[in-house]
């Protein structure tokens, strides 16, 4: 009995060891991303890198799992769930990615830091999950610390609402990826996770293509070689991998638990954007990455 019970806490540490090493791999492959995106942007529209992205990669699952099982529809009662996480996931890579284009490196990555906490929220207004009130501190701190990000330390920014455009949408479009985060779980009960991964990848490709006809902002042209090099990174590991790393992750751990890992974006995005794109580092946003940093730390501990 008590070999029997070693061997279960063995398992379960090495299955959570294991949810743990790629949902880092994820976040890793999220936070670099950034920079690519940056080169992308120069190239391609926003909408048109979410169409071709999304295009490509649901249909790399969808064909790898016909496949190997013949078939890849999912049953009747994930497709609401479904739906909505598609949905989520093309407004977060549409407003987000758009926001990059007006924003640096390192204010994106920042932002991008208050996930945690946004699903956290999300969490408890849709899921009733309870928040205790020391993460309600956390959520706190870590919204403090976006504002400072957002408005560089200067107080007037704040309060006369002068946030620069790119930050604002790259705000918005981390909702909206928080909204993406809570609805997983509903659609896992009913898939697998490539399945999820792939068809919500398809779905959010269609649903980019609709929206172009409101806004007539995908073009597909000829990228340059950086242009290209750009896009497979975006594609293979911003994209496939760390899509599918996240999805096992939080089907492994939950949303809550899952969102913490993005306390390494504003390490990865600092590093990678004042070694490449030469972005600044100043005294305001290392304190507000600092109050990002703490809020979130209390926010997921105490959820």
């Amino acid at each position: 009995m008590e070999e029997k019970l070693i061997n279960n806490n063995t398992d379960e540490s090495g299955s959570r060891t294991y949810a743990y090493s790629i949902l880092f791999m994820a976040t890793f492959f999220w936070g670099f991303q950034t920079v690519p995106l940056k080169f992308l942007l120069q190239e391609w529209t926003a909408q048109t890198i979410t169409f071709v992205r999304y295009f490509l990669l649901g249909g790399m699952i969808l064909s790898w799992l016909y496949y190997k099982r013949g078939t890849v529809m999912p049953p009747r009662e994930v497709w609401k769930p479904l739906l909505a996480m598609a949905l989520c996931l093309v407004l977060n890579n549409m407003i987000q990615i758009a926001g990059m284009k007006y924003t640096t490196v390192v204010n994106a990555t920042l932002i991008s830091a208050a996930n945690p906490v946004n699903t956290a929220i999300f969490s408890w207004l849709l899921l009733r999950e309870r928040i205790s009130g020391l993460a309600w501190i956390g959520i706190f701190l870590s919204f403090t610390g976006v504002l400072t990000v957002v408005s560089n330390g200067e107080l007037s920014v704040v309060t006369e609402a002068r946030f620069g455009f790119g930050d604002v949408l790259v705000y918005v479009g981390i909702c909206f990826w928080s909204l993406y985060a809570v609805s997983t779980p509903q659609v896992l009960k009913y898939i697998s996770v490539p399945m999820a991964t792939g068809w919500s990848a398809f779905i959010a490709a269609w649903l980019a293509l609709f929206f172009n006809f409101f806004t007539d902002q995908i073009g597909v042209v000829p990228l340059s070689r950086l242009g290209a090099v750009c896009f497979l990174f975006v594609l293979i590991c911003g994209g496939l991998l760390a899509n599918l790393f996240w999805n096992k992750g939080v089907e492994m751990v939950g949303p809550a638990v899952a969102a913490m890992f993005s306390n390494i974006l504003p390490i990865i995005g600092i590093i990678s954007g004042y070694y490449i794109m030469g972005d600044e580092i100043t005294i305001s946003k290392a304190i507000g990455a600092a109050l990002v940093l703490c809020g979130v730390r209390i926010a997921t501990k105490y959820t």
